[in-house]
This record gives C-alpha cells, sequence and structure tokens, in this order.
C-alpha cells in the first residue's frame, strides 16, 4: 500500500469539538501551540508544547515522534493509553489514537478501497456516502457531489 493523504482528527479534552483535516504524506506534519505546526493545538491545552510532535512517512512506515525534550505524548485508545517519554517513535497504523497534553487524536489512512472526500464547509467522510451530514457540497478531486435536495 503506498500511503499518499491520510486525516487527521482531533479534539481539546474528551467533549470538546472535533476538528478534521486531509493532509498529503508528502511532508512530515508537526503538532503543537505554535502557529509554525500543520496541526496547530488550542492554545488552552497548556499541557501540549509548542512543537510537540510529529508525523512522518518514512520507507519503514508511518511513524510519530516526541519531539518535545520536557513533555509526553500518550497512545493507544482512551481507555488503553500508555506514556512515551520525549523522543519517543511508534509506528502508526489506520485508526491510530495518540494524545498530546489534554488533546486528543486520530489518524485514518485514505486508500482506494477507502476514499475520503472533503465537504464545502471542510468536513472530512468516506466518499461512499455522497453527502455530508451538513449538507455541504462534496468535493473530490475534480468532481463535486451535490447533496440530494
Amino acid at each position: 500500500m503506498k500511503l499518499q493523504q491520510l486525516v487527521i482528527r482531533w479534539k481539546f479534552g474528551q467533549y470538546g469539538h472535533e476538528r478534521e483535516q486531509l493532509f498529503s504524506t508528502r511532508q512530515a506534519i508537526t503538532f503543537g501551540r505554535n502557529a509554525q505546526n500543520t496541526v496547530v493545538i488550542d492554545g488552552a491545552d497548556k499541557k501540549a508544547s509548542r512543537f510537540h510532535a510529529e508525523l512522518r512517512l518514512t520507507a519503514n512506515g508511518l511513524w510519530l515522534r516526541n519531539i518535545d525534550d520536557n513533555n509526553t505524548m500518550y497512545v493507544g485508545g482512551k481507555s488503553s493509553e500508555r506514556l512515551y517519554p520525549p523522543g519517543a517513535s511508534f509506528s502508526v497504523t489506520d485508526g491510530f489514537w495518540f494524545r498530546l497534553g489534554n488533546t486528543y487524536f486520530r489518524v485514518e489512512f485514505v486508500t482506494h478501497d477507502r476514499p475520503m472526500v472533503v465537504c464545502s464547509n471542510g468536513h472530512v467522510l468516506d466518499a461512499r456516502l455522497r453527502q455530508c451530514p451538513c449538507d455541504g457540497l462534496l468535493l473530490a478531486g475534480s468532481e463535486t457531489y451535490v447533496p440530494r435536495e
């Protein structure tokens, strides 16, 4: 499988508003509170670092690395998460969960078996649905799927 795109979903705290974005794997994806990161963590999350982690596709797969010197990252589901110290790396699989500070993340692979589209309001969802719950237009490359009336 040649992974070219992935979806990252995240929210501050367990009950925060979920955000999502489609990313290319051509370059590293960085996470932190600083605006220079690819994924900017809410400034209210004081337990997350300004530059906390990096997700990078290598010849050996997709890897998450804790690039902060002081803060840890938590890997696994909400009920089974494990603590990883600064400098640690972890192999990322489809559906992978991790936490930086109090912000939860989920990584989903975009493959030929599960293509994704982005609606005109920025929501990312399975292309087979053909309609976004928000009734936004679905955009897939040069194709546009119009929601049902």
